[in-house]
This record gives structure tokens, C-alpha cells and sequence, in this order.
């Protein structure tokens, strides 16, 4: 019992089935969703019916996943083409044909992805139907052709401009070209009357610069002799406050009276030459008795040393100076001390102007005009001034005419001198006293007897009378 009940129940199960499968089949068959590839194996059963249908349904898959890869790749080819066309458009937008095939292309671009859009938006069961009836790659090929045909086109238009580019680049170049040989002459004649033009301003220029320049040498010259009769006229001021002493009238005494030979022989002795020419300081005394000729003697060294710088032309001997003073016991200022180193001061300071430094020092001391100066301020003035020449010389006659005192200082402060300074002379004159004679036992020293001013003397007694007897005068 429990067999054959079984047995009705699965009878009756694989009769509801094949009852499904027919209902399946008609429907199909009535809604035209199978087409003619549905069919009975040769024996007409069921199995092969079912085999024959999963295999067309297998096919349609396929055929529609080879559309969607199809699909895909011409998207990605218009996703590629397109900024490339765009760039082709901003290269040439005035070339027409190449924009309006650039447009076509975006059209039938636009054409395609619409269609795509309708496709896919359809139902699954009528994309499946579509596929069965007709391959959804020959849709895809049909756009895809046009969009090739397109793309030709866009490529040719490409060629045309680039050729359309280049001839009017010819165009333009031979038009370049042809402008330059036009106005080539002209740019010519330009460029020389520029240069001409600016070889006139160069020249007006020149020329004002040199009227400025000269008027700035005018107005220099001009500032320079205000500034030195300036300096003159305040260096007159300090000699003046510094000494009034007439210093050349007893020089100039006895240099009328003396003969022109006076003191030759001297200038000839060793000692006067070991005096003069030594590289170190010295100092030469020349002693004799009243009347011996010791100031005519030193009027001629004075005179012998100037003429003697005066032809040396070196810039050493160019700085040398020759100070001289004459002590005179009837003359009561030039026995005073103070009196010597003024006098001497303004001689050198009447020559030489000296440095900056000195200069400085000396309008100090100027302005200190309304206070007298004490002795020791005038010894350092004295001192200063003495170091502005390159050599110095200093003939003082008749120092032992002065009083003791005076004697001690003058010697004092040659001592002094011969010391600090590095190229100093000095000559001194006088009697030979005791005094001087001790304290100028380390100077050269000439002693003027009879003997030696002899032929002088014959020389100055025959000059004498001949002037006399050319004069008229009876001797």
C-alpha cells in the first residue's frame, strides 16, 4: 500500500512538471520569447528540449557581454579622442572646416551615448529578446563605423590646417622679408641721422662741459687766491706779532762792505768743509779779536750759503733755510735773547709754512697775542719751527756782546738743538773768551789771526784804489 502510494505521488509530482514546462513552453511560444531555436531532440523528448533552450539562452549571454565589452571600449576611445580633437580646436579655431568636422564628431559622439543610454535603460527581457533576434555588436558596429568615418574626416581637416598653418606662416614670412628690404633703407637713413644727431649732442655736451669746466677752474683759481692772500694776509699778522726787528739792515751793512773774495779763504779750510758738508748736526765758532773782520766774515757765509742752495737743484737743498742774526752791543733788542729766537722764528716762518699740526699750534699761540709769552713758550715755538726745514743753518754774530745771562741760554738751547734735530748748522762769532771757550770746546773751531786775512787785505787795498782813480778821486 505504501509502495503504490508512493509511486501515485511521484507520478503525480513529474506530472505537474512536464505540466509547468508545457505551460512554460506555450507561453513562450504565445509572447514570441523563443524563437525557432526552441525544439524537440530527434526522439521529441523533453530533455533535449531543455538542453537545446539553455544552450540558445547561453549564446544570448554571451552575445550580450560581448556588447558591454564593446561598449566599454569605444567609450574609453571617445574618452581619449575628444580632449585630443579640443586641442586640435584651440590650435586652429580660425580654420572652419576643422571646427565644423571636430562638431560632427561631437554630434554623432552625443548620437551614440543617447542610444546607449536608451538600451540600457530597457528592460532586462527585451535587451535578452533583442539579442536573440538580431547581434547587439552589429548596432555597435554601425556607430562605431561612423565615428571611424568621423574621426578620418577630423584627421584630414587636421592635415588641411596644419598645411593652411604653414602657408600662411610662408605668407608671412615672405612678407617679413619683403618689409625689411622695403624699409631697410629707411631704417638706414635713420640710423645715420641718429648718429649724426647724437654726435652733434656729443659734441654740445662736450662743449658744455668744458665751459663748466673752465668756469669751475675761474671760480677754483678765484677761491684759491682769496684763500691764499687769506693766508698771506694772516700770516703777515703772526710775523709781525711775532718780531718787528729789522734783521737786515746790519747783514746788508756789512755786506756793502765787504770785497767779493771776502772769505774765500775759510770756505776753503777743512774745517769749514767738515762744517758744511757733515750729515750730522755741528756748529763751527769763528773767534778772533776786536776788528778781525768776524762780523764781514759772516756776513760772507751767509752769502756763500745762499748761493750755494740756490744752485743746488735737488728738492732737499730746495728746503734748506739760512737764518742769521747780528748781536750789536749799540743796538740794546739785539742783545736780548727773546729778541734772537723771534727774529729767527720770523725769518723761517716768512719762508716755510708747516703742517697742519703746526699750523694749528701756531694760530693758538697768536690768539694768545694779548698775554706775552714767557721765554720758555718762545723756546718751544722756537724748536717747532726749526723742525719744518730738511736743513737748517743759524749764523750768530757777536754773541759776546751779550750779557752772561744771555750768552747761557744761547748756548743752552744750541746745545739743545744739536741734540733733537737731525740736520742742523749752526756758526757762531765772537771773542775769545774764557766763558765760551769752555763751554764750546766739542764745537769746530777757527781762530782768525793776521796771517790768513793778509791777501785779503792787499786784494780789498788795491780794489779800493782803482775805484778811486776811475771815480776821478786822488788816492
Amino acid at each position: 500500500m505504501a509502495g503504490s502510494r508512493q509511486q501515485r505521488i511521484g507520478q503525480s509530482h513529474h506530472g505537474h512538471q512536464m505540466a509547468a514546462k508545457e505551460d512554460y513552453l506555450r507561453g513562450g511560444r504565445k509572447e514570441g520569447k523563443f524563437g525557432s531555436s526552441i525544439h524537440k531532440d530527434k526522439g521529441g523528448s523533453w530533455e533535449g528540449q531543455t538542453w537545446g533552450e539553455v544552450a540558445e539562452i547561453g549564446g544570448t549571454a554571451r552575445n550580450y557581454i560581448q556588447y558591454f565589452s564593446c561598449l566599454t571600449d569605444l567609450l574609453e576611445k571617445l574618452g581619449v579622442l575628444c580632449p585630443i580633437f579640443k586641442e586640435f580646436q584651440d590650435l586652429w579655431p580660425h580654420y572652419q572646416g576643422l571646427q565644423d568636422a571636430v562638431f560632427e564628431y561631437y554630434a554623432q559622439t552625443v548620437v551614440f551615448c543617447t542610444d546607449a543610454l536608451k538600451f540600457l535603460r530597457k528592460s532586462g527581457t527585451t535587451m535578452i529578446l533583442r539579442a536573440l533576434v538580431r547581434p547587439l555588436n552589429n548596432e555597435l558596429h554601425d556607430m562605431e563605423t561612423k565615428l571611424l568615418f568621423q574621426q578620418k574626416i577630423v584627421e584630414y581637416q587636421v592635415v588641411l590646417a596644419r598645411e593652411a598653418s604653414a602657408q600662411k606662416a610662408r605668407q608671412v614670412l615672405l612678407l617679413l622679408n619683403s618689409n625689411w628690404e622695403t624699409h631697410r633703407e629707411e631704417r638706414l637713413q635713420e640710423s645715420i641721422h641718429n648718429r649724426q644727431w647724437r654726435q652733434r649732442l656729443e659734441e654740445g655736451v662736450k662743449e658744455i662741459e668744458e665751459h663748466q669746466l673752465q668756469q669751475w677752474k675761474k671760480t677754483r683759481d678765484l677761491e684759491l687766491e682769496i684763500k691764499t692772500q687769506k693766508k698771506i694776509d694772516e700770516r703777515q699778522k703772526q710775523l709781525r706779532w711775532i718780531s718787528d726787528y729789522n734783521h737786515t739792515i746790519t747783514f746788508l751793512e756789512f755786506a756793502n762792505a765787504s770785497h767779493p773774495h771776502t772769505g774765500k779763504w775759510l770756505f776753503e779750510m777743512d774745517e769749514y768743509k767738515q762744517w758744511v758738508q757733515s750729515n750730522h748736526p755741528s756748529l763751527l765758532w769763528c773767534y778772533g779779536i776786536p776788528g778781525s773782520g768776524k762780523s764781514v766774515l759772516s756776513t760772507s757765509i751767509v752769502k756763500h750759503l745762499l748761493d750755494t742752495c740756490f744752485q743746488e737743484t735737488n728738492s732737499d737743498s730746495r728746503k734748506a733755510f739760512i737764518g742769521y742774526f747780528f748781536c750789536s752791543f749799540s743796538d740794546h733788542r739785539s742783545l736780548k735773547f727773546e729778541e734772537i729766537m723771534r727774529s729767527l722764528i720770523r725769518q723761517v716762518l716768512s719762508v716755510f709754512y708747516g703742517s697742519n699740526e703746526f699750523e694749528e699750534y701756531l694760530a693758538k699761540f697768536f690768539q694768545q697775542s694779548n698775554n706775552i709769552p714767557s721765554t720758555d713758550l718762545w723756546k718751544e715755538l722756537f724748536i717747532r719751527t726749526c723742525r719744518i726745514p730738511n736743513h737748517i743753518y743759524l749764523i750768530i754774530d757777536g754773541i759776546d756782546e751779550c750779557y752772561d745771562s744771555v750768552q747761557a741760554q744761547i748756548l743752552e738751547l744750541i746745545n739743545e738743538m744739536l741734540s733733537i734735530l737731525r740736520c742742523i748748522k749752526v756758526f757762531l762769532s765772537s771773542r775769545k773768551q774764557i766763558y765760551l771757550a769752555r763751554n764750546l770746546k766739542h764745537a769746530i773751531s777757527i781762530s782768525l789771526d793776521e796771517v790768513k786775512w793778509q791777501p785779503e787785505i792787499e786784494e780789498y787795498i788795491d780794489a779800493s784804489l782803482k775805484q778811486r782813480l776811475d771815480d776821478g778821486i786822488s788816492p
